[in-house]
């Protein structure tokens, strides 16, 4: 049997021979999932790549994998801190810096080896977002 949903204004459909969509798929128009519910957060696992070796990650429930924007799921919020992260040039600035002064889109060994915030930006994945 094919199933067919639509998130809440109808613009985005879900079609599949009978395997639900996760609560963190759904429309970047209206912000909600397949259920007509808000979009769930993402629940990321880490990764492995197998030619490379280097870590990603990668939703559990959708599969999808997070390449900067570790913990954004509301597409219009994305739009908006990449308008916001081409402007930052020092991670003092970031919105992605934690009370503890940790960068929330990096790993916890880059930021247990930066000891200071100019060590942890060269590492900063925004600046790939910055050259765009």
């Amino acid at each position: 049997m094919m199933l067919h949903m639509t998130c809440e204004c109808g613009k985005s459909e879900y079609f599949d021979g009978g395997i639900s969509p996760a609560r963190c798929e759904g429309c970047m128009e209206c912000d909600t999932n397949f259920y007509k519910e808000p979009l769930a957060p993402h629940v990321w696992g880490k990764r492995y790549d197998e030619k490379t070796g280097k870590p990603y990650q990668i939703c559990k429930e959708c599969r999808k994998k997070n390449l900067f924007l570790k913990g954004v799921s509301n597409p219009k919020k994305i739009k908006y801190i990449i308008e916001v992260s081409k402007k930052i040039t020092r991670c003092i600035e970031c919105l992605f810096v934690s009370a503890d002064d940790d960068c929330l889109l990096q790993d916890a060994d880059a930021n247990f080896e930066a000891d200071t915030f100019d060590m942890l930006f060269l590492g900063c994945p925004l600046k790939e977002v910055q050259n765009d």
